[in-house]
């Protein structure tokens, strides 16, 4: 999930369902927050180095995308 979802609640739901939450941090207005994570990110890129959740979150985005299609072009639901 994408940022708005980023919330100690979400989370708590998702791991009580047996689920890894995949949803991005949001640093709202904590400046440490931001720049920890351009840090973070700027190290993996250097090193060439993705992270697990960058990984699956991919994927879901990919079947996401697959989805989205079948629903738009050819009337399917799911």
């Amino acid at each position: 999930m994408d940022s708005a979802y980023d919330a100690l609640q979400i989370h708590e739901v998702s791991r009580q369902l047996g689920h890894i939450p995949l949803i991005d941090k949001h640093p709202r207005r904590d400046e440490k927050l931001k720049a920890d994570i351009k840090a973070e990110n700027e190290r993996c890129r250097l090193v060439g180095h993705q992270i697990a959740e960058t990984a699956r979150y991919k994927e879901r985005s990919t079947v996401e995308r697959v989805n989205g299609r079948l629903k738009d072009e050819f009337g399917g639901f799911f």
